[in-house]
């Protein structure tokens, strides 16, 4: 069965109603749309079954304008980026609630990977790139923005407390796949930067929650 962007872009094209480049820009976009679409209404009835709506909500709209303007990962097929998308939501709702994190600490953590990697967006298709400069200097810009937005509404202290670490996660899963993305020695070096300071606020977190008696005493080797 052929998508429905197929079928209307070959019917344009039998017809010569518009220039072929035009038609093959307005095939990819109304196929994109439309898989979208299709993925969200499947990802809306699921939560909604399992009764994590409103999570699932708030995780889109915490995505939505971070990927917006700094593009990401894309899968050839539907299928792959539906399970793909799939198992990044699921670990997003039922995985991150659960995994410690110092709050200070980990915000300041998304700034610094927001700078890190503001460089290195958008990130788009080879076959859809972006070579305008005012066009990429406005989508930084307002990458950089919305994230740095996002972390002043995160620490709302009436939010509850899974759906700040929902979205702080699912800031911090977007940054870091730029890091994957990219290929280049100097990404690689980022990357292990980006994961040192990752593992120091850890550690951090283990410390704060050691010397405040949830964990136990924290005390020295013994030499």
């Amino acid at each position: 069965m052929k998508h429905p962007s197929e079928v209307l872009a070959k019917y344009y094209k039998a017809h010569n109603i518009l220039p072929l480049q035009t038609i093959e820009y307005m095939e990819y976009v109304l196929h994109s749309i439309l898989d979208e679409l299709a993925k969200l209404a499947i990802y809306t009835f699921l939560f909604a079954f399992l009764d994590k709506l409103s999570q699932y909500l708030f995780i889109i709209i915490v995505l939505f304008p971070v990927r917006w303007s700094s593009g990401g990962l894309h899968s050839k097929t539907f299928w792959g980026c539906f399970f793909y998308s799939l198992l990044m939501f699921i670990g997003l709702i039922y995985v991150a609630p659960i995994l410690p994190y110092p709050h200070t600490v980990s915000f300041a953590l998304l700034g610094i990977l927001a700078l890190f990697s503001c460089s290195h967006v958008p990130y788009t298709p080879a076959f859809r790139p972006i070579t305008n400069g005012r066009t990429i200097c406005k989508l930084r810009c307002f990458y950089i923005a919305a994230i740095f937005l996002w972390i002043a509404l995160l620490n709302w202290p009436a939010l509850p407390d899974a759906y700040e670490s929902s979205g702080f996660y699912t800031i911090l899963f977007q940054e870091c796949s730029y890091s994957f993305l990219r290929k280049e020695y100097k990404m690689i070096t980022k990357l292990l930067a980006n994961f040192g300071i990752f593992l120091a606020s850890l550690a951090s977190f283990m410390v704060s929650m050691g010397t405040t008696g949830i964990i136990g005493e924290v005390k020295p080797p013994k030499h």
